[in-house]
């Protein structure tokens, strides 16, 4: 795996571990709650005017308490399972990852071969003109089973045969679209790490990690803060230095400026 990949898993991880954290704590909770409630003899009601009145009402709200506190703990669990489940599903191309150009480039290939396959297929469909058999020998001289070539001479809503124009265009619009990205991606590629200091405060175009990140020398008012989280900007409490930083991109540059100018009037 690449530094990208080896985050990304260290990231799951971490989530798998504060599900099974909190799942515990449901245990625990439950069993607490559990072992209160035994202590009441079942059936027993609040004996209303009695002495034991108030401590009982406060020994059940506490058994109450409890029993909200593990369902709560249940919920924390389900949630960092399924903030692990959707980054572990999660197959789209970061910019972070250093194979992000390679990768694109797959994804590419194979969405412009499944382009040929779709065209191949309609041709040899047309090839036969309507004689099922004809049809049938041709898409079998392209490899396909006869499952395949019984479920590409269905007739659709439509009355057709074959590849759906809609499918067609709408796999060349994916790959206009990734090759747009792909551009992007490569643009990225070329980039170069560099810094420079304004006021104390230092700014760095990070290349290996395709971000903008600000250093400041001390904790930076509210106002700053405030902006920055207003413009995708997060504070790396676990980087050297502890930045403030986003992905790259010309605007998130001009907004570090500006992040700077206002940190600046503010002392």
């Amino acid at each position: 795996m690449n530094d990208y990949e080896i985050r990304k898993q260290e990231k799951i991880e971490r989530y798998r571990e504060l599900a099974r954290n909190a799942e515990k704590q449901q245990s625990a909770l439950w069993e607490e709650s559990r072992k209160m409630s035994d202590a009441i003899p079942f059936g027993q009601p609040i004996l209303i005017g009695h002495h034991s009145e108030g401590r009982d009402r406060r020994y059940r709200e506490r058994i109450s308490n409890k029993a909200d506190q593990a369902m709560k703990a249940g919920d924390h669990a389900e949630y960092w399972n399924r903030k692990a489940d959707a980054l572990e599903n999660n197959i789209s191309i970061n910019t972070g990852d250093s194979e992000a150009v390679v990768k694109m480039r797959e994804k590419i290939k194979a969405a412009q071969e499944l382009q040929d396959r779709y065209k191949a297929i309609n041709v040899a469909i047309r090839k036969g003109k309507g004689d099922r058999a004809a049809q049938e020998n041709a898409l079998s001289e392209l490899g396909y089973c006869e499952s395949v070539i019984d479920s590409l001479l269905e007739l659709d809503f439509s009355g057709r045969v074959g590849i759906a124009r809609y499918k067609l265009t709408n796999n060349g619009a994916n790959i206009r679209r990734m090759e747009k990205r792909l551009a992007k991606l490569q643009k990225l590629g070329e980039m170069e790490t560099s810094e420079r200091t304004v006021n104390g405060v230092r700014i760095v175009i990070n290349a290996e990690e395709n971000r903008v990140q600000i250093f400041f020398p001390e904790k930076p008012s509210e106002e700053v803060r405030g902006f920055m989280k207003m413009h995708g900007f997060h504070f790396a409490p676990s980087w050297d230095g502890k930045p403030w930083q986003r992905a790259y991109s010309l605007s998130a540059v001009e907004l570090a400026n500006q992040a700077i100018k206002i940190n600046g009037d503010n002392k």
